[in-house]
């Protein structure tokens, strides 16, 4: 279960962004974590919750945003978004490729509160 070390990666960061900023504390927190991320967003709240309890980042809300995959065929250009990755084209059975950052986990946004 990497969510706990990727959660605690996150707290790291949340820490340096609140010294940063002359913070109080975080209010809340947007993730974006694509479905070939290999992160569960169900695992990452409960770790969020688990390290979270006191600090910075407590009575923080964490938002997840779980995007669809986008889907690009090479060789007919067929486009589709799906919520899973499928290795070939419904259209002319070729293999697709990813062609957006599906696999990504990314801090997009933070509400702090200021001092």
């Amino acid at each position: 279960m990497h969510e706990l070390s990727l959660i605690q990666g996150l707290m790291n960061r949340l820490e340096e962004v609140v010294k940063e900023n002359k913070a109080k504390r975080v209010k809340s927190i947007w993730l974006k974590v694509g479905p070939l991320s290999g992160a569960e967003p169900q695992l990452l709240k409960e770790a969020f919750n688990f390290f979270s309890k006191d600090g910075i980042a407590a009575g923080a809300e964490l938002h997840i945003d779980s995007p669809l995959v986008t889907l690009k065929c090479d060789k007919c250009g067929a486009e589709a978004q799906r919520e899973y990755f499928t290795l070939s084209c419904t259209e002319c059975g070729a293999g697709l490729p990813i062609s957006d950052g599906s696999e990504a986990l990314m801090l997009e946004q933070l509400e702090l509160e200021m001092e």
